[in-house]
Protein backbone atom coordinates (compact mmCIF):
# COMPACT_ATOMS: atom_id res chain seq x y z
CA UNK A 1 0.00 0.00 0.00
CA UNK A 2 1.24 3.56 -0.75
CA UNK A 3 1.45 6.77 1.22
CA UNK A 4 -0.84 9.51 0.30
CA UNK A 5 0.88 12.70 -0.89
CA UNK A 6 -1.41 14.77 0.93
CA UNK A 7 -0.45 12.73 3.91
CA UNK A 8 3.26 12.62 3.60
CA UNK A 9 2.84 16.76 3.31
CA UNK A 10 0.84 16.63 6.48
CA UNK A 11 3.98 14.34 7.82
CA UNK A 12 6.53 17.10 7.00
CA UNK A 13 4.32 19.40 8.14
CA UNK A 14 4.06 18.64 11.02
CA UNK A 15 7.71 17.53 11.57
CA UNK A 16 8.62 21.22 10.85
CA UNK A 17 6.26 22.11 13.44
CA UNK A 18 7.83 20.14 15.57
CA UNK A 19 11.09 21.37 15.32
CA UNK A 20 10.48 25.02 15.58
CA UNK A 21 8.45 24.13 18.78
CA UNK A 22 11.95 22.26 20.37
CA UNK A 23 13.61 25.28 18.92
CA UNK A 24 11.70 28.15 20.74
CA UNK A 25 10.77 25.87 24.45
CA UNK A 26 15.01 25.35 24.20
CA UNK A 27 15.61 28.58 23.50
CA UNK A 28 19.47 29.09 24.52
CA UNK A 29 20.28 25.59 25.24
CA UNK A 30 22.39 24.25 22.55
CA UNK A 31 22.41 20.82 24.08
CA UNK A 32 18.80 20.01 24.31
CA UNK A 33 18.11 21.89 20.89
CA UNK A 34 20.30 19.24 19.50
CA UNK A 35 19.78 15.90 21.51
CA UNK A 36 15.84 16.62 20.75
CA UNK A 37 16.54 17.20 17.31
CA UNK A 38 18.35 14.13 16.53
CA UNK A 39 16.08 11.98 18.00
CA UNK A 40 13.08 13.63 15.89
CA UNK A 41 14.88 12.89 13.48
CA UNK A 42 15.53 9.48 13.95
CA UNK A 43 12.26 8.98 14.46
CA UNK A 44 10.83 10.72 11.61
CA UNK A 45 13.26 8.94 9.01
CA UNK A 46 11.69 5.27 10.80
CA UNK A 47 8.09 6.85 9.98
CA UNK A 48 9.35 7.99 6.21
CA UNK A 49 9.33 4.11 5.76
CA UNK A 50 6.44 3.10 6.75
CA UNK A 51 3.93 1.32 3.80
CA UNK A 52 0.65 1.09 6.24
CA UNK A 53 -1.07 4.36 5.99
CA UNK A 54 -2.85 3.79 9.42
CA UNK A 55 0.19 3.80 10.94
CA UNK A 56 1.99 6.70 9.13
CA UNK A 57 -1.03 8.75 10.30
CA UNK A 58 -0.37 7.56 14.06
CA UNK A 59 3.29 8.55 13.20
CA UNK A 60 1.84 12.36 12.07
CA UNK A 61 -0.39 12.76 14.84
CA UNK A 62 2.46 11.19 17.22
CA UNK A 63 4.58 13.84 15.75
CA UNK A 64 1.57 16.85 16.44
CA UNK A 65 0.90 15.77 20.07
CA UNK A 66 4.53 15.34 20.86
CA UNK A 67 4.84 19.07 19.43
CA UNK A 68 1.66 20.11 21.62
CA UNK A 69 3.29 18.42 24.90
CA UNK A 70 6.34 20.38 24.45
CA UNK A 71 4.66 23.65 23.53
CA UNK A 72 2.49 24.08 26.67
CA UNK A 73 3.50 21.06 29.17
CA UNK A 74 7.23 21.87 29.07
CA UNK A 75 9.26 24.98 30.82
CA UNK A 76 13.08 25.50 31.04
CA UNK A 77 14.71 26.21 33.99
CA UNK A 78 17.89 27.92 34.69
CA UNK A 79 19.88 28.78 37.70
CA UNK A 80 20.33 32.23 38.67
CA UNK A 81 22.98 32.77 40.70
CA UNK A 82 22.15 36.41 42.35
CA UNK A 83 19.06 34.89 43.68
CA UNK A 84 19.93 31.94 44.59
CA UNK A 85 17.41 29.95 43.05
CA UNK A 86 16.31 28.69 39.35
CA UNK A 87 14.34 30.84 37.31
CA UNK A 88 11.55 29.13 35.30
CA UNK A 89 10.59 30.75 31.63
CA UNK A 90 6.77 29.98 30.97
CA UNK A 91 5.82 31.72 27.39
CA UNK A 92 2.23 32.35 26.24
CA UNK A 93 1.49 28.73 25.06
CA UNK A 94 2.68 27.42 28.56
CA UNK A 95 -0.51 25.44 30.40
CA UNK A 96 -1.33 27.10 33.34
CA UNK A 97 -3.19 24.65 35.16
CA UNK A 98 -5.17 25.63 38.75
CA UNK A 99 -4.32 22.60 40.52
CA UNK A 100 -8.07 22.49 41.41
CA UNK A 101 -8.17 18.66 42.20
CA UNK A 102 -5.19 19.33 44.92
CA UNK A 103 -7.17 21.67 46.61
CA UNK A 104 -10.66 19.44 46.75
CA UNK A 105 -9.28 16.39 47.70
CA UNK A 106 -11.57 13.31 47.69
CA UNK A 107 -13.48 12.92 51.24
CA UNK A 108 -11.47 10.08 53.24
CA UNK A 109 -13.92 6.24 53.59
CA UNK A 110 -15.94 6.00 55.87
CA UNK A 111 -15.27 3.11 58.30
CA UNK A 112 -17.93 0.86 57.07
CA UNK A 113 -16.65 1.81 54.06
CA UNK A 114 -13.01 0.85 55.13
CA UNK A 115 -14.39 -2.49 56.84
CA UNK A 116 -16.38 -3.66 53.70
CA UNK A 117 -13.39 -3.43 51.67
CA UNK A 118 -11.28 -5.44 54.23
CA UNK A 119 -14.34 -7.90 54.29
CA UNK A 120 -14.34 -8.13 50.61
CA UNK A 121 -10.93 -8.75 50.40
CA UNK A 122 -10.48 -11.60 52.65
CA UNK A 123 -13.44 -13.78 50.73
CA UNK A 124 -11.24 -12.95 47.19
CA UNK A 125 -8.64 -15.65 47.88
CA UNK A 126 -11.41 -18.03 49.23
CA UNK A 127 -13.66 -17.84 45.88
CA UNK A 128 -10.36 -18.02 44.16
CA UNK A 129 -9.03 -21.02 45.74
CA UNK A 130 -12.32 -22.61 45.04
CA UNK A 131 -12.07 -22.20 40.91
CA UNK A 132 -9.44 -24.06 40.73
CA UNK A 133 -11.30 -27.53 42.55
CA UNK A 134 -13.95 -27.60 39.55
Amino acid sequence: MSIPASLKREATHAYRDLLRTCAHTFRGDAHAILTTRAKFRDTFEKQRGETDADKYSEGVQMFRDVARLLRENVVQGKWDDQRGAYGIRITQHTELGNNHSIKSPKPAPSLDEIRATKSRRRRAPEASAGAGDA
